[in-house]
């Protein structure tokens, strides 16, 4: 869709995907302020205070030891990177040759 906008006008398209990420404020400003939550990073802290493993489910995934892989980014990284691609996009264009 995005190479479809950026042909049919004058638009550049940036496209930036991502899987997993996870994050919480160091200072508390947002997000959830329970002292147990149920999200992925709420149970590694949970795991980590309580000295105990932290369990990722399934046991039949295509991996070397059957569980699931995931590979984690925090959500500032993510937004500097979407900002870092703002950013840069002119720049980026110009050095692929194309002038829109």
């Amino acid at each position: 869709m995005f190479e479809d906008v950026a042909n049919a006008s004058p638009l550049g398209c940036s496209r930036c995907a991502t899987s997993t990420r996870s994050a919480a404020d160091p200072d508390l400003r947002t997000g959830l302020q329970l002292p147990r939550p149920s999200h992925a990073l709420g149970k590694m802290i949970t795991a980590m205070e309580e000295g105990v493993p932290f369990e990722i489910t399934g046991t039949d995934y295509p991996t070397r030891d059957g569980t699931g892989v995931r590979d984690y980014i925090h959500v500032w990284d993510l937004a500097a990177a979407h900002l870092l691609a703002l950013e840069k996009f002119d720049e980026i264009l110009s050095l692929t040759g194309d002038t829109r």
